[in-house]
């Protein structure tokens, strides 16, 4: 099976740029460690497909999250991650086996090179995270931006077509009229087609250049330092409690199921450094 990358390319009259990528193998990792299938796998894997594009396309070497939620609120939430390292991870809370959520919110954050936070929230039309996504670009972002996910039981992928200022409008007109003889990503999918391909077949016959080509792996950031942290970070009597009860506290990370056992003597070690 070929390793999950993303490429990034534009077209040699720099009216387009496209950023395709193959992410079955990080998808499989993240539908595993969050033991979901059918439908809600499905969402999980275009949703990590999603923030992965986004990262790519607007911010490579910064963190990108996606949140696909209820706009009436309620607790039911698919989350994904990208991560400038290559790796990606996701999350499904309150969802029930074999329930299909309704989810109509989709939340894109990233992280800026200034240390603060940029999101934007957009309605997600009949579960259609590619259409969510392109609005998202557009009202956002200000980019006029067509986009389309896949993800089944056998491969996962994704790509965007974002026009540059120097589109004109005849550039326009053709990729629009390319894209919309496309034949659906998911069937694209059953051909095996790796993100070269899928620049290419994107493209038709314009010529384009290569720019990035990254790996893509499923991963996850959770560590006993950062789980340290997160501990130091609850009120003094919650941490004494924890303490006093003398008693390893085993914590599973929601996201890629590892285990951490915390002594109490760490804890205490909290309550010293307090």
């Amino acid at each position: 099976m070929t390793t999950d990358h993303v490429v990034r390319a534009i077209s040699d009259d720099g009216a387009l740029r496209v950023i395709a990528a193959l992410t079955t193998r990080t998808v499989a990792g993240v539908v595993a460690a969050q033991q979901v299938e059918g439908e809600v796998a499905r969402r999980l894997g275009a949703l990590v497909t999603a923030a992965i594009l986004v990262r790519e396309t607007m911010a490579p070497d910064l963190r990108v999250q996606a949140i696909l939620g209820n706009q009436a609120g309620g607790r039911t939430r698919i989350i994904a991650d990208s991560h400038p390292d290559g790796t990606s991870r996701g999350l499904v809370q309150g969802v029930d086996a074999g329930f299909v959520p309704f989810l109509d919110r989709l939340q894109l954050m990233r992280t800026i090179h200034n240390g603060g936070l940029q999101q934007g929230i957009v309605e997600v039309p009949d579960g259609d995270i590619a259409a969510a996504l392109m609005e998202y670009m557009r009202s956002s972002e200000q980019s006029v931006t067509f986009a389309a996910l896949g993800a089944n039981d056998q491969a996962a992928a994704g790509w965007i077509v974002q026009l540059t200022p120097e589109c004109t409008r005849d550039q326009l007109a053709a990729i629009t009229a390319r894209i919309e003889q496309q034949p659906p990503i998911d069937q694209l999918l059953l051909t095996g087609l790796d993100p070269h391909a899928l620049v290419a077949e994107v493209l038709g016959v314009l010529p384009f250049t290569k720019t990035a080509d990254n790996p893509l792996r499923f991963g996850c950031n959770c560590s006993d330092e950062r789980l340290i942290v997160g501990l130091s970070t609850l009120p003094r009597e919650d941490i004494l409690h924890l303490a006093e009860g003398h008693e390893v506290l085993e914590i599973q990370c929601d996201y890629c199921r590892k285990d951490y056992r915390i002594s109490p003597e760490r804890l205490r070690g909290l309550l010293e450094e307090n």
